[in-house]
């Protein structure tokens, strides 16, 4: 993946557009939309919030084992 690409995808991940992450990055919001489309982010972003939702309710179990 480019480094425009990295850069891209964390941003998508903050939840910004194709529109105002072509803005920031001086790219078209097609060439953005097409990286979307290759590259699955919707799908990755969908991953990485689903193993950060289980690391939070991990550590919320391990602290209310702790106070028992």
């Amino acid at each position: 993946m480019k480094n425009w690409k990295k850069e891209g995808f964390r941003l998508y991940c903050l939840g910004l557009n194709s529109k105002e992450i072509g803005k920031l990055m001086s790219l078209s919001y097609r060439t953005v939309q097409g990286a979307m489309s290759v590259d699955n982010w919707k799908e990755r972003r969908q991953q990485l919030r689903a193993r950060e939702e289980k690391r939070i309710i991990r550590r919320y179990l391990r602290q209310q084992r702790h106070k028992e």
